[in-house]
């Protein structure tokens, strides 16, 4: 990926807004810019009055042993669950 690709990818297929990591070969690491552009993917489907289901994929990396990777990590799994249960 370069700097100029998105590191989230949207796709719609009918009502379901599918989001995807865009850093394979990292392993789709919770990254700044990522966490950025996965909320505002989200808050964007949940302004489309057709979307009606939001899917995540590769949410993160392969399990960290560093412990404050993974409370960062977790967080993030936070803000995104309390950013979808806004969504209209």
């Amino acid at each position: 990926m370069s700097a100029s690709d998105p590191a989230v990818l949207s796709e719609r297929i009918g009502a379901v807004c599918r989001l995807t990591l865009n850093r394979p070969r990292q392993h789709n690491p919770l990254t700044p810019r990522c966490i950025d552009e996965l909320l505002a993917a989200v808050a964007g489907a949940g302004q489309d009055p057709d979307v009606r289901a939001v899917i995540i994929r590769s949410l993160t990396s392969p399990p960290s042993l560093n412990p404050c990777r993974a409370d960062a990590e977790y967080s993030f799994i936070v803000a995104v669950m309390k950013a979808v249960v806004h969504v209209p």
